[in-house]
This record gives C-alpha cells, sequence and structure tokens, in this order.
C-alpha cells in the first residue's frame, strides 16, 4: 500500500538531485559579472553592471515541475490506496484533500471520500490544516498543490536566477564608499548594481564573478525561496505526512 507513495517519493529524489547537479555545474561556469562600464551620458562616474554571459537553462524549470508533481502524486496514492484501492472509477475523485480554507476543510474530506479511510484518518487529515493560513505543515502542502496545479496549466513553474556577488568593499584611499554584502541583484543583463566615480586601482573592464541564486519567482509559493533547500524540504514533509497518516489508518 505504501510501494505506489514511496516511489513516487523516490523519483522526486530523484529529479531533485538531476536539478542541483545541473545547477551546480551552471554556477562552476561562472555565467554571471559585475562589470565596471563607464556612464554613457556622465563623464567620471562609473556603473557597476551586471553582464549574463550564459542564461540559466529553461529545461531545468521542467525538472523542478516533475519533482513537484511526483510529490503531489505520492500524496493521492496514499489516500486512493486507503480510500479505493480496488475501485478505479473512484480514481478521479479520491484524491489528498486540499481545501481552499479551513472552513472548507471538511467538505473536501467529503468530497474525497475519505471518510471510508476511517475517523482516524480523517482526524489526521483535520490536523494538518492542508489549506492557506493552516498550520505550517498545512501552508507548505498547499503550496505544493497550487506549484502542482500551476504547472499543469501554465507552461513553466516560475524560476529566476538571482547575481549575488562575494561581500567586498570600494575604497577610495582611506575611505570606505561602498559595501556589497551578499546581497542579490535580478541576473539581468544590463542590470546595473551601482554608480560611482572610479574607484582607484581600477579600470573600465574590471569585473568580479556574481554567483547565481537559483530562486521560485516572485508572484507564486515559495517566491525567492532558494529551489533544492525547498524541494528537499517538501519531500521530507511528504514523506512525513504519508508516515502520519499511515500511522493513523494502523499501517505502520
Amino acid at each position: 500500500m505504501l510501494l505506489g507513495p514511496r516511489l513516487k517519493i523516490e523519483r522526486a529524489k530523484q529529479h531533485i538531485t538531476d536539478f542541483n547537479n545541473e545547477a551546480a555545474a551552471f554556477n562552476a561556469r561562472n555565467p554571471y559579472r559585475i562589470v565596471i562600464e563607464p556612464h554613457p551620458e556622465r563623464s567620471g562616474i562609473m556603473n557597476f553592471t551586471v553582464r549574463v554571459m550564459e542564461e540559466f537553462p529553461d529545461r531545468l524549470t521542467c525538472v523542478v515541475g516533475d519533482a513537484i508533481h511526483n510529490l503531489r502524486t505520492a500524496l493521492d496514492l496514499m489516500i486512493f490506496n486507503l480510500v479505493a484501492p480496488t475501485n478505479a472509477d473512484m480514481a478521479s475523485r479520491v484524491q489528498f484533500p486540499f481545501a481552499k480554507s479551513a472552513n472548507s476543510l471538511k467538505p473536501t474530506i467529503d468530497t474525497r471520500h475519505i471518510r471510508r479511510a476511517g475517523k482516524e484518518v480523517v482526524d489526521a487529515i483535520i490536523a494538518l490544516e492542508p489549506y492557506p493560513g493552516g498550520n505550517r505543515a498545512g501552508q507548505m502542502l498547499a503550496d505544493l498543490h497550487n506549484l502542482d496545479i500551476a504547472d499543469k496549466h501554465k507552461l513553466l513553474i516560475g524560476v529566476e536566477s538571482l547575481a549575488v556577488p562575494p561581500d567586498f568593499q570600494i575604497a577610495d584611499g582611506d575611505r570606505i564608499v561602498a559595501t556589497f554584502s551578499s546581497n542579490s541583484f535580478s541576473a539581468k543583463d544590463g542590470s546595473i548594481v551601482l554608480q560611482m566615480p572610479m574607484p582607484e586601482n581600477a579600470k573600465v573592464g574590471d569585473y568580479i564573478y556574481a554567483s547565481p541564486h537559483i530562486v521560485f519567482r516572485q508572484g507564486q509559493p515559495f517566491e525567492r525561496k532558494p529551489i533544492t533547500p525547498t524541494l528537499i524540504q517538501l519531500t521530507e514533509l511528504v514523506e512525513q505526512t504519508i508516515a502520519y497518516i499511515a500511522g493513523a489508518a494502523g499501517l505502520i
């Protein structure tokens, strides 16, 4: 009964590993630089400009979507195996009961036929609060669900890359005039992160590398959170959720 969910989780883990390996290889190629360039209109003023030597591969956003979908499906399989393991006709109706609010959770449990699994399972799901504004675990599960829906109905889950320079200071003689401390900037070619007179001991064309920081795009669940750690956290949550429901059902 737990084999299907476990296989889906293992597949999600493989997608996460694939994403992480390719993102690390992208990082190792030093795709972003912050370059000193002359201001086109203000004499003596330098622009510290983001220059993108290589764009983050769009195909990797599909890998993120595949990981999300496998985690979401693992939850559905767990519930289906408890409710209607021999009734294929119910497959489209029996799903993990994600709700839109606390008030709609119990009606959603009824719609998804969860009560067939027994009171203990229903009580366990109610305690999870799988809806926006629920407890921490419930909110994360709801965000997982909403990301999966977005990936089904849109081309790609939103992923963006930020440029993060190393910590450094810019001096004018003995005076520190600018400090960078792991600030992140949009990794859009031509983005200007600083304007100032030419620092001493520097020249036009000098640059530093800025590390890619791959995050979920703004305006969606987990916005601006790093992809790999978030996916790992979601995987652990789904594993814990399945174990919790299995325990409530007396399977472990």
